[in-house]
C-alpha cells in the first residue's frame, strides 16, 4: 500500500505486520506465512498464467482497493475470502460525469473563457435540463450518477444485464443495441 495507508494500518489495534511490496515484488509474491492480502489493480496484469507453487499460501482473505477484477487470473479467487471495493469511489466519479457534461454544454474547453476583448465570442451555451443520457451499466457508479442527473433534469436511460421497467427515473435496457 502506499506509505500512508500502510501506516494507518500499522496502528490499527489489531497491530498487523505491514509489508510494503509495491515496486520491490510483485502482489502474488506473499510471505507463505501472511493471513491477508490488501492489493491493488496495478500489476496484475503481469500475473503469470499458473499459479505459484503452494498458492494460496496461508492466505485467508484477500482485500482488493478497486471495484473491478478483470485483471486478475483465475487462480487468486482460491483464496477463501476476496472482497473488491465496489462502490468506493461511486461518488467521485458521478460528479465527474456531471462536471463533464456541464462542461461539453457549456464548451469549457472551446474557448469559453476569454482573456481580453479580441478573444470574447458571443456564443450560445447548451443546456442540461432536458437533454438525454445514457448509461452503459448501472452498478454503484451508475446509479449514483444517475440520481444527480435525474436532479439536473435529464432524461436516464441505462444498460444494465437485466432490463425491468422503468424505476427511480431511468429507463432500462438489455442492451446497447436496445
Amino acid at each position: 500500500p502506499a506509505p500512508e495507508t500502510a501506516k494507518k494500518l500499522r496502528t490499527h489495534k489489531s497491530r498487523p505486520k505491514v509489508l510494503s511490496y509495491c515496486d520491490t515484488a510483485p502482489a502474488w509474491d506473499v510471505p507463505k506465512d501472511a493471513d491477508f492480502l490488501f492489493t491493488f489493480f496495478r500489476g496484475w496484469d503481469s500475473a503469470p498464467r499458473q499459479k505459484p507453487d503452494g498458492w494460496p499460501f496461508n492466505l485467508k482473505w484477500m482485500q482488493i482497493a478497486s471495484a473491478g477484477i478483470d485483471a486478475f487470473p483465475d487462480w487468486v479467487f482460491e483464496i477463501p475470502l476476496v472482497t473488491t471495493g465496489r462502490g468506493i469511489s461511486a461518488e467521485a466519479i458521478a460528479e465527474y460525469v456531471v462536471a463533464t457534461i456541464f462542461a461539453h454544454e457549456k464548451q469549457m474547453f472551446d474557448g469559453l473563457l476569454a482573456r481580453s476583448a479580441d478573444e470574447w465570442t458571443k456564443r450560445t451555451l447548451g443546456l442540461v435540463s432536458g437533454k438525454s443520457v445514457g448509461i452503459y451499466g448501472y452498478g454503484a457508479i451508475g446509479r449514483r450518477a444517475a440520481e444527480k442527473l435525474n436532479a439536473l433534469g435529464m432524461t436516464v436511460s441505462a444498460v444494465k444485464r437485466e432490463a425491468s421497467q422503468a424505476a427511480d427515473n431511468v429507463n432500462f435496457f438489455a442492451s446497447l443495441k436496445e
